[in-house]
């Protein structure tokens, strides 16, 4: 049992030293009485498996179509939900997310109405009282309209968001936001550097 926990540990490693450790208990080899048994699943038991289908051994086809279909029903579910979406990215140099209009314009569903920078007035409500049917929006990105894209960010305090222009996360076509709320990480990080710095040169230039 020592060798196949070996074997299957050096095909599936278990995760340690990382977040993960915390989410997916390390499988250890136990034993009651003179019975040894050692377990693992979720994301390993799908590596071995994998690994083991790529061999053309005799096997209870039973049970193993039942993990080729699993796998094939998962790849065709990560499939469906890759396809490309189009997402409208305001230029924040003309327009701004404020407060909801009272005709309630919530933009991409964001609880807030999309203002023109100025006079603050809703652009939909000015659409609407102009008969424009395309919406105002001076660029529009193409992502990728899945969860799937950054699995290292499961169990962090940021998740992907909508996309900043300044900011993209990588290749994914998000950019990355605190789950507790919808700005740009980045751009809320430069933010608080500049203020600390500014306070910082004003208690130096008080001095």
């Amino acid at each position: 049992m020592l060798w196949i926990k070996n074997v299957c540990d050096e095909i599936a490693p278990q995760y340690a030293n990382d977040w993960r450790q915390s989410q997916r208990a390390v499988s250890e080899l136990t034993q009651a009485g003179k019975i040894y048994h050692y377990n693992l699943s979720g994301y390993r038991a799908e590596q071995l498996a994998k690994q083991i289908l790529q061999f053309d051994l005799p096997a209870m086809k039973r049970k193993w179509d039942k993990i080729e279909a699993w796998l094939q029903a998962k790849k065709d579910k990560a499939a469906a939900i890759s396809q490309p979406v189009q997402v409208h990215i305001f230029d924040e140099s003309k327009v701004y997310l404020g407060r909801l209009c009272r005709r309630g314009h919530s933009y991409q569903g964001t609880g807030q109405s999309l203002r023109r920078v100025g006079h603050g007035s809703c652009v939909k409500c000015s659409q609407e009282n102009s008969g424009v049917k395309l919406p105002m929006v001076p660029t529009s990105f193409y992502v990728e309209e899945t969860k799937k894209l950054a699995p290292e960010l499961e169990g962090t305090p940021k998740r992907l968001g909508f996309l900043c222009p300044k900011h993209p996360y990588l290749d994914t076509g998000y950019s990355l936001v605190y789950r507790t709320g919808r700005q740009c990480a980045s751009c809320l990080s430069e933010k608080s550097t500049a203020r600390r710095k500014a306070i910082r040169l004003n208690l130096a230039a008080g001095t």
